[in-house]
């Protein structure tokens, strides 16, 4: 099975003088070690993702944990950082999102011998750099345009996977017979992305779920919750979690009258609405 695609930094160009750096100076002057260490924790966890982060009290717990901080302390450092405007004070203050113009270049240079071959695609929302100090290899879009091409790249890997899989299962297993091989693919309801790769729902599963859920669309809800997953991949299940996810999904449609069965139903699906009603 093919390897989940990194979209993130493995690592990033650290200045060798960043101690002469005068916002520096004054962070370390003001909490010492702590702030140093905070500001670089922001940074990796910044380039790990891409170019920016969103972040809630949730996050400002797990940083005061990761660096044997004080709570209080570390949002104090975190306020005094976007202060001193080591990260964009308006982003953070209108959308809980840290980034800024240095680490989106930093960000750009980094990526450019890979982005040579793929071109890379940003949310305007949160991209900084102006026209003239965006690289070309970086194509800007609105949110709208953005999931759309994220959703035709995850629709086109999954058909190269699927590919990839089967070759590859063929090269493992040349001496099954075809009749076993076509009973394997018969098998194969929905293919589902997860965070280490696809979860393939079987037949045997499906039928389970058609009689736990009589009254409901089973193959629709699966057509929804794919689209979903292919939309919001930073929230990807292990693959052996997914039964567990599908069924509570399903529950959820049919608790709440989508994908019904019985004619003339129209269903009407808000992706982002379900999102925020629950913490999948």
């Amino acid at each position: 099975m093919a390897r989940p695609q990194t979209e993130g930094l493995l690592y990033f160009p650290l200045d060798v003088d960043i101690f002469a750096d005068r916002k520096i100076k004054i962070v370390v002057a003001k909490y010492g070690t702590d702030g140093f260490a905070l500001y670089v924790y922001l940074l990796c966890t910044i380039f790990k993702e891409r170019y920016y982060i969103k972040v809630d009290e949730d996050f400002n717990y797990i940083v005061s944990s990761d660096l044997k901080i004080d709570f209080k302390k570390s949002c104090e450092i975190l306020d005094f950082l976007i202060e001193k405007e080591m990260f964009d004070k308006r982003l953070f203050e209108e959308e809980n999102v840290l980034t800024s113009k240095s680490i989106q270049d930093r960000y750009q240079q980094a990526i450019k011998s890979k982005a040579r071959k793929t071109a890379v695609n940003v949310d305007e929302k949160y991209w900084l750099l102006g026209e003239n100090e965006t690289e070309n290899f970086i194509n800007v879009y609105n949110g709208e345009e953005l999931s759309k091409k994220r959703y035709n790249s995850s629709k086109k890997n999954e058909d190269n996977s699927t590919k990839n899989d089967i070759k590859e299962s063929k090269g493992k297993e040349s001496k099954i017979n075809e009749s076993k091989v076509e009973e394997s693919t018969a098998d194969e309801k929905f293919r589902l992305p997860t965070s280490d790769g696809y979860y393939i729902l079987k037949r045997e599963f499906y039928d389970k779920l058609s009689s736990a859920y009589p009254r409901t669309d089973i193959d629709e809800c699966l057509r929804n919750l794919r689209i979903w997953l292919e939309a919001n991949r930073e929230r990807l299940k292990p693959s052996c979690n997914m039964q567990a996810y599908i069924n509570t999904w399903i529950a959820r449609d049919t608790e709440q009258g989508k994908c019904r069965r019985s004619e003339g139903y129209e269903a009407t699906y808000d992706l982002e609405a379900y999102e925020n009603s629950y913490d999948f």
